[in-house]
């Protein structure tokens, strides 16, 4: 049987050290890219709504950045919404421009982020101010930093950029690509964007708010009320005595964004989203 020799044998052991401390770095030579694409919406003037970025190639990243753009004359940015990125909230974007936007994402835990193959990687809203008829592109042009994505062997991988496009609807086409959070009759007290199994009207207002929150129930009773971040984090929890159909309450200090908040009614649940600028 034929022994290594000492050199041989460091050289062995120097090769083993290196692959387990990187036990990527096989597969990531072999990556082929990946693919952000901007989805194509269409929504009504004052609709508040919520465009998704979606991801296609490799399932795990380290980090990632891009800058986004839209035209200023038909979508005012308001925030992000969902996310598969555990932490990217207000901190995590820049606008420089009302019409371009900077965001940058790392992971925080240090080990690479688990993301589905051609799922929502985030979405961002906008408040619908153009006129019907009117369109932007949505695009991720690279202008103001490179668009980079990170394995998980700390690779850049290639970036594949597909644009969309949003177009104004005229209020009688059917709303499409993007979640409506709320519409231009939200201001409206009668106005009822969401109906649980109860047929139940709920209201928040202001909304957008600098931070004064109001919540109504007609036909209903509020039994508890979770406020959370794009994050996920909770940071609002309350549970309230039986017969409560009003809230109010002035959160300072916000940081500007869309927050999710989910009402416990007697029967159901309802998911809304509120504003803060």
């Amino acid at each position: 049987m034929k022994t290594l020799r000492p050199k041989h044998m460091l050289f062995f052991l120097f090769s083993l050290i290196c692959l387990s401390a990187n036990p990527f770095q096989l597969s990531a030579q072999a990556n082929e890219g990946v693919e952000l694409r901007f989805v194509s919406a269409t929504a009504n003037t004052g609709d508040l709504v919520c465009i998704p970025i979606q991801y296609s190639g490799s399932d795990n990243i380290l980090s990632i950045q891009t800058t986004l753009a839209w035209d200023a004359t038909v979508l005012q940015f308001a925030g992000l919404g969902d996310t598969a990125l555990p932490g990217f909230d207000e901190n995590a974007y820049n606008l420089k421009k009302e019409d371009r936007l900077l965001l940058s994402w790392f992971t925080q835990t240090g080990f690479p982020q688990d993301i589905k193959d051609g799922g929502i990687l985030f979405e961002v809203c906008f408040q619908v101010v153009g006129k019907a008829g009117q369109s932007s592109d949505l695009r991720i042009p690279g202008d103001m930093t490179s668009t980079e994505v990170v394995d998980a062997a700390e690779y850049p991988m290639t970036v594949n950029i597909a644009a969309g496009k949003f177009i104004v609807g005229d209020g009688a086409a059917p709303i499409s690509g993007s979640n409506i959070i709320d519409n231009g009759n939200a201001s409206d007290p009668g106005f009822d964007p969401d109906r649980n199994a109860n047929q139940s009207k709920i209201r928040i207002s202001p909304n957008p708010s600098s931070g004064r929150f109001n919540i109504q129930v007609f036909g209903d009773e509020i039994q508890q009320i979770s406020i959370h971040r794009a994050s996920g984090n909770k940071f609002f929890d309350k549970h309230f005595r039986l017969g409560t159909t009003e809230f109010e309450t002035d959160f300072q200090h916000l940081s500007p964004g869309i927050y999710t908040v989910r009402i416990y009614l007697k029967a159901s649940l309802v998911v809304k989203h509120w504003i803060v600028h």
